[in-house]
């Protein structure tokens, strides 16, 4: 990994990290209007190049690209399946089986600027799947890497 993938890498992980630190001072905390305890979002865990790989890797692991269908086909990370975010819902209730069961799911979209990863980890994690990771920094920083790709539709 050239050294700009693993600053950018860092950087990422380092505000996730962050991120996260801040919104789990507030969980546990009694709301002063509802008195009801705040509960832990289901917060998906962000991974970097090294953990996507080790995850891509994996016996029974399953790759999910959230990108729409049209960036898909031109390409994407070998071995990945198509959800598009707008069809998650649809897509995850049809194939549930095979989620439950998988080691792991690897979960990708364009990059940092794109939260479509997220929104479908938690929508998984809610479905109580909860291996679901997101390579946060996306689609973006596996072709900046120059990792293999794989081109059309599954």
């Amino acid at each position: 990994m050239n050294v700009m993938c693993r600053k950018v890498a860092f950087i990422l992980v380092m505000g996730a990290v962050v991120g996260l630190a801040i919104a789990k001072a507030n969980w546990g905390v009694v709301h002063p209007i509802t008195a009801e305890k705040a509960e832990a979002p289901s917060a998906p865990r962000l991974v970097d190049l090294a953990d996507a790989l080790q995850a891509i890797n994996a016996t029974n692991a399953v790759v999910l690209d959230v990108r729409g269908s049209k960036y898909y086909a031109h390409s994407h990370i070998p071995n990945a399946v198509n959800f598009p975010a707008d069809s998650i819902q649809q897509m995850a209730q049809t194939n549930l089986a095979t989620l439950r069961e998988a080691s792991g799911i690897l979960i990708y979209c364009d990059g940092v600027n794109c939260g479509s990863a997220i929104a479908a980890a938690r929508f998984l994690i809610g479905q109580k799947i909860t291996t679901a990771k997101v390579y946060f920094p996306g689609f973006e920083e596996w072709i900046t890497c120059h990792l293999p790709i794989e081109k059309g539709i599954k």
